[in-house]
């Protein structure tokens, strides 16, 4: 037993060198990773008195801009608040940088959509119709770790998954807050890719 225990202590977690990663080895790991997302939240949802095709009709185009709405004020937000975090937590996710920066525009785009169908399907259209949009908030907050190292990044994902939540209850069509999500996401990447502020390429230069 204490044998055992002596091995877990010596378990570190250590930063990801970006340098010895391929964009197709991330690439995939994403996928691989969306896919068991996908399997789980699909799973579930077979347990749940919903109905996939229902969740994602749209009753009305016009609810689309909701999604833009949504995704601009949260970019503004993001870019307003993150100004008040310590500069070292600023950096953008190594893996992150290598996606923006290595993968074709057209990808990108796919890459958001994916996330953002996966992600809002497991957390708005199965989670929270099990627990309710705050305790969706605070799982969909805890599973984005790497942003729990500041009160104000926590806040932040916090408030986005509240308000994709609050989007899907209001418009009533889950594709309303995928495309919100994958809006958000894109652009965010974009800010990275096109080095939008100036940061990211000396970060780049680091983490490669």
């Amino acid at each position: 037993m204490r044998k055992w225990l002596r091995n877990i202590r010596r378990i570190r977690v250590k930063r990801v060198d970006a340098t010895n990663i391929s964009d197709k080895v991330v690439v995939v790991n994403l996928y691989i990773t969306q896919s068991l997302l996908l399997f789980i939240g699909m799973t579930i949802l077979l347990f749940q008195s919903q109905n996939l095709l229902d969740m994602l009709k749209v009753a009305d185009s016009r609810l689309f801009v909701w999604s833009l709405l949504f995704s601009g004020i949260a970019v503004l937000a993001n870019l307003a608040f993150t100004p008040f975090v310590p500069k070292q937590l600023q950096e953008a996710d190594a893996m992150n940088i290598l996606l923006a920066k290595r993968v074709p525009l057209w990808h990108l785009m796919i890459i958001c959509l994916v996330v953002g169908f996966v992600e809002e399907l497991l957390f708005r259209g199965v989670i929270q119709y099990a627990i309710g949009i705050y305790w969706t908030s605070i799982v969909f907050t805890i599973i984005h770790v790497h942003y729990l190292r500041h009160w104000i990044l926590t806040g932040m994902v916090f408030l986005l998954s509240y308000s994709l939540g609050w989007l899907y209850d209001h418009t009533g069509s889950l594709m309303v807050s995928v495309v919100a999500h994958a809006l958000y996401d894109l652009i965010m990447l974009c800010i990275v890719r096109y080095d939008i502020g100036g940061s990211y390429g000396e970060q780049r230069e680091r983490d490669t």
